[in-house]
């Protein structure tokens, strides 16, 4: 688990990379990105705290994506975190989500 804060609000982080590539990996040409059997997945997921050679950082927004609850892929649920507000309040609460439900996982 890990918590965000995030336009005042704090969330707790919960769950697993499922290596979808919304981190920007996909979008961005990432060398890492690749796709086996027409699944995304990270040649260097289990290294990504290592300095990289080819980008020249380490890969710790890898590591701390997705830092919010508002992300499409985290909304939707293809992503393999979850975030619930470290007060205990509704998500469907938040301003930013007035007139949209807030996916609540399937």
């Amino acid at each position: 688990m890990a918590e965000f804060t995030v336009h005042g609000y704090t969330f707790i982080r919960s769950g697993e990379c499922v290596q979808c590539g919304a981190c920007g990996c996909e979008r961005d040409g990432c060398p890492h990105f690749a796709y086996k059997q027409g699944v995304p997945y990270c040649k260097i997921y289990n290294r990504r705290d290592a300095y990289c050679n080819t980008c020249g950082m380490t890969h710790q927004g890898c590591i701390d994506y997705p830092d919010n609850p508002w992300i499409g892929r985290v909304r939707d649920g293809g992503c393999g975190f979850t975030f619930e507000r470290a007060d205990e309040g509704s998500m469907d609460e938040l301003p930013f989500l007035y007139g949209q439900n807030w996916y609540r996982g399937g």
